[in-house]
């Protein structure tokens, strides 16, 4: 594509019609590849059935929305660092707390910010 974009900020470029069938073509086999479950058996199909009913409009659209979830789970990658970051100083806690039956790591942590906060 002529431009590298920056995720949630408005393009201003306009694409070839090449260029546009491509990302079509493109996120018609991301759409397909990322069913899961029984859909996982029918990628062939459902690369069938988009034919002609996903434009370079919805390709755009599906293109804004997966860039939002990629921002998403990086933003969801950095929380695991963070709560170690912040729970260090309470690790023995969390560890005593751990090993009540039902309470895993997550719970533990919760508690010990909860009685923190109190």
């Amino acid at each position: 594509m002529p431009h590298e974009r920056i995720p949630g900020k408005p393009s201003t470029c306009r694409y070839t019609p090449a260029e546009k069938e491509q990302a079509v073509r493109l996120v018609r086999t991301l759409l397909a590849e990322l069913a899961g479950g029984r859909l996982r058996a029918k990628i062939p199909e459902l690369r069938r059935a988009l034919e002609g009913r996903f434009s370079a409009h919805h390709a755009l659209l599906v293109g804004q929305i997966l860039a939002k979830l990629d921002f998403l789970d990086e933003a969801i990658a950095t929380l695991p660092r963070e709560t170690d970051r912040v729970i260090a100083p309470f690790a023995d806690e969390v560890e005593l707390l751990d090993t009540i039956p039902g309470v895993d790591r997550r719970l533990a942590e919760c508690l010990v910010q909860r009685s923190a906060s109190t």
